[in-house]
């Protein structure tokens, strides 16, 4: 069931990221993710990449 529960929170959160740049939680809030440089919606390889990849080499 917990295993259920990763794959699927990651699912959502992760299509949200890549569509809008917000998780759940930064949707209830108001706020997203975007690139500093062009101050545009941040690309779905930087949001993923740096969410995703780097917490996972780091830990």
């Amino acid at each position: 069931m917990v295993i259920l529960f990763a794959v699927v929170s990651i699912a959502i959160n992760g299509y949200l990221l890549v569509t809008r740049g917000q998780t759940v939680g930064k949707l209830m809030v108001g706020i997203r993710i975007v690139d500093a440089g062009s101050n545009g919606a941040a690309t779905a390889l930087n949001v993923l990449g740096l969410r995703y990849v780097a917490v996972l080499t780091t830990s």
